[in-house]
């Protein structure tokens, strides 16, 4: 069993955002901060979760989905690393599966 959680660095133009807006428009950077800081805990509470047969994607901070793909109905995986995501040290995981509610599970 192992458990991984997507990386902050996807939210990294969300934090950028509310020093830029707060430039321009200070109400409006303060607006974009509780967007930003929405947006961490969005990813802070998003979890893949493997089992014996199944990889569970757990995500949500008011409304919380967790969906399933059992590992015999995966057709085909896709590793994608840009430039800056190998120096980061970070990937981007897509399984191609045949399950009716989730076809492409992306694993941040």
């Amino acid at each position: 069993m192992f458990t991984l959680q997507p990386s902050q660095w996807i939210n990294a133009g969300w934090f950028i955002l509310p020093v830029v807006a707060g430039l321009i428009y200070l109400p409006l950077g303060g607006v974009a901060l509780l967007v930003a800081i929405y947006k961490y805990y969005e990813v802070a509470t998003w979890v893949y979760t493997g089992r014996i047969r199944t990889i569970e994607e757990k995500k949500g901070v008011f409304n919380v989905t967790q969906q399933e793909v059992q590992y015999f109905r995966i057709k085909s995986i896709m590793i994608d690393e840009p430039l800056w995501m190998r120096i980061l040290g970070l990937s981007i995981v897509r399984v191609v599966t045949s399950e009716q509610y989730k076809p492409v599970l992306v694993l941040y």
